[in-house]
């Protein structure tokens, strides 16, 4: 895992997210190695058409989607940071060393 920890914090010192963020690596509270299949683009395609949340969340799993959808079969690796009380979901392709897709929660 000290591999994955490695390029994690190397693909957010180059990516374009908040300094606040990028310096917050060493307290990254969950970091995982991931794939996923078209299952799960197919169920963010029916989350999708359902619009269960509202307008907002959809918009979130549309954005999820076209920024994942290229990485079906691919590992990936997930880390969560948070800043300031919001929490940061960022993806990274462990393969090109660059921040792929992220998410924040409050």
């Amino acid at each position: 895992m000290i591999e994955a920890q490695q390029i994690f914090a190397n693909a957010l010192a180059s990516s374009g997210l908040p300094a606040a963020v990028r310096l917050a690596v060493p307290t990254t509270q969950s970091l995982e190695e991931h794939s996923f299949d078209e299952s799960y683009i197919a169920f963010l395609d029916d989350q999708i058409a359902l619009n269960a949340r509202g307008d907002a969340w959809t918009e979130r799993l549309r954005q999820r989607r076209a920024r994942l959808f290229a990485y079906c079969h691919r590992t990936l690796i997930r880390g969560r940071i948070v800043v300031d009380d919001r929490e940061w979901s960022i993806e990274v392709d462990p393969e090109a060393g660059k921040v792929v897709h992220w998410e924040t929660y409050d």
